[in-house]
């Protein structure tokens, strides 16, 4: 199994290195194809902070669909949560915002799951 990488300089965004991405994309896939067990996924998961779990699950989400995500956001046992910001009927109607998603994963800081994770 492939460690979550300590970030070394090479940072995307708020401090998510782009391997520790890959690798929460990697854990996501692992899991939905039955090749690592849940305890594995949330010990596993548990070794990247909250930033870089929330990047991956954006990514993954782009791969695959936002139930993909939610699955992998419940069974993980993740203090995040998707929240719409646009219906699908307001994108359509305004040429401003039609190329933008209809919502957002969010970390929520008031969940107490929060301190299972390491620092930024």
């Amino acid at each position: 199994m492939v460690e979550c990488a300590p970030n070394r300089g090479a940072f995307l965004r708020l401090g998510a290195d782009m391997r520790d991405i890959e690798y929460v994309v990697a854990l996501a896939k692992a899991y939905g194809r039955a090749e690592i067990t849940l305890d594995t996924l949330q010990a596993e998961i548990r070794n990247c902070t909250l930033d870089t779990v929330a990047f991956g699950v954006i990514a993954f989400t782009e791969e695959f669909s936002h139930d993909a995500a939610a699955a992998f956001v419940v069974a993980a046992e993740l203090p995040i949560y998707w929240e719409r910001v646009f219906t699908p009927a307001e994108l359509a109607a305004d040429e401003e915002t039609n190329s933008l998603p209809e919502g957002c994963w969010s970390i929520d800081k008031g969940d107490e799951r929060v301190k299972d994770f390491p620092p930024e």
